[in-house]
């Protein structure tokens, strides 16, 4: 893996020295009315994120055919939300390196029915592949399946119904491990912060027990305060975060100087300013607040810690499916359908969410063309699938995916170092 590394960040230096400069262009407009089909998008139009910033070598295959067009639906919020306004631009971007194109569909919530919908919707305008953010239905498998069109998830998707619909399909384009320890980490890390902050009394907000993320989450939370002698007053897990928070601050806030949520959007710090405990309760949260507020909400003592970077996963998912369709290479060896997530980062002030909103949920999501090309066995035919696995795997890497070093890395692209 040191040598894959090694060789990886040779090529980057080499690629860094030709690649064109340029800036970073601020959050995207709005996306399509909520439920319905969002507009398709090349990311190649004027003005549009990862297209002019981005430098797109052509992959050819084996034939010396160029590889490319293809259409790659994905299904979530409204690019309103933050995060999938990230999630937009990383997919753009993507798009933009292989020649093919995204289709969005706008989702309000996420029932089973509407996950239905939106699959449904995206198959019918042509979708070669889908990438799955969630959806469990052996049903919707079977359904892709049967159309022919290929697909790859996270591991909160992938149980064993899923499984006996999907392990011997050839549309399966494997899952990212999500519960790799990636939000046990999450979950310590952000508490972390509130010991290293002085709390000693703190709440918490998350999903439902059952809910493999959340669980993981709390398990995380809960080790740390063990491990670094805090006190947990209480806490809630449910699916209504907003009562849930006022619920804990209207009978416990006055006993709290720390508050971790894994709720969406403002509704914890609201919460904790609406009760009147903004300056005696640090707050950590996974996932931003709002975009626009984030930063105003470290400069203000609002927000103690976040996290970013959680973008970038859509990029390896875009990959799995862009080399299955093309015939590239698998991420995974035969018998083994999961790869590990590249995991995100703990933000604690305004200047390190500044850096990370720009140079990992900007035009470049945080990994290079190069490191994303490299992937591809069309565009690096001289690596194996063991070497492609461990090469992501070494993307994961705390020494490689920090904060400091993708920036650096990122701006070298751009032409800002």
């Amino acid at each position: 893996m040191k040598k894959m590394l090694s060789l990886l960040l040779a090529l980057l230096l080499m690629f860094s020295l030709t690649a064109c400069g340029g800036g970073t262009d601020g959050d995207s407009p709005s996306g399509g009315s909520t439920g319905t089909p969002a507009g398709d998008s090349a990311g190649d139009s004027a003005g549009s994120p990862g297209g002019e910033n981005v430098t797109a070598p052509k992959i050819v295959n084996d034939k010396g055919e160029e590889v490319g067009g293809y259409k790659i639906g994905f299904f979530y919020l409204p690019e309103s939300d933050g995060l999938s306004a990230q999630f937009h631009r990383a997919l753009e971007y993507c798009a933009k390196l292989t020649n093919c194109e995204i289709a969005y569909y706008d989702m309000m919530t996420f029932t089973a029915d509407e996950i239905s919908t939106a699959v449904e919707t995206l198959v019918s305008v042509g979708c070669d592949g889908i990438i799955m953010i969630s959806g469990t239905s052996p049903a919707l498998y079977e359904y892709m399946n049967e159309q022919g069109v290929y697909y790859a998830g996270l591991t909160r998707s992938y149980n064993e119904e899923v499984a006996n619909v999907v392990d011997n399909s050839e549309y399966n384009c494997g899952w990212l491990n999500e519960a790799g320890g990636a939000n046990f980490e999450m979950g310590y890390g952000l508490t972390k912060v509130l010991a290293d902050n002085g709390c000693k009394n703190i709440a918490y907000l998350a999903q439902a027990p059952g809910s493999e993320i959340g669980d993981d989450r709390v398990r995380g939370i809960e080790t740390a305060c063990e491990d670094l002698g805090i006190n947990i007053v209480t806490s809630y897990r449910g699916s209504d975060y907003a009562a849930g928070a006022s619920d804990i601050l209207a009978t416990r806030g006055a006993e709290l100087d720390g508050f971790v949520s894994n709720s969406n959007g403002d509704i914890g710090i609201a919460a904790i300013n609406m009760a009147g405990y903004t300056d005696t309760i640090q707050y950590a949260q996974v996932d931003a607040p709002s975009a626009s507020d984030t930063e105003s909400y470290f400069e203000t003592g609002n927000l103690a810690a976040t996290t970013s970077g959680n973008n970038v996963y859509v990029v390896q998912l875009y990959m799995q499916l862009f080399n299955a369709i093309s015939g590239a290479d698998r991420l995974f060896n035969e018998g083994d359908h999961i790869i590990p997530m590249i995991p995100s980062f703990i933000v604690t002030d305004a200047q390190g969410w500044r850096d990370s909103n720009q140079y990992i949920g900007g035009d470049v999501p945080g990994l290079v063309p190069e490191e994303v090309l490299a992937l591809n066995s069309w565009y690096a035919p001289d690596t194996t699938v063991e070497e492609k696995e461990a090469l992501m795997e070494s993307y994961t890497l705390s020494d490689y995916w920090n904060l400091d070093a993708v920036v650096a890395r990122v701006k070298a692209y751009l032409g800002e170092a």
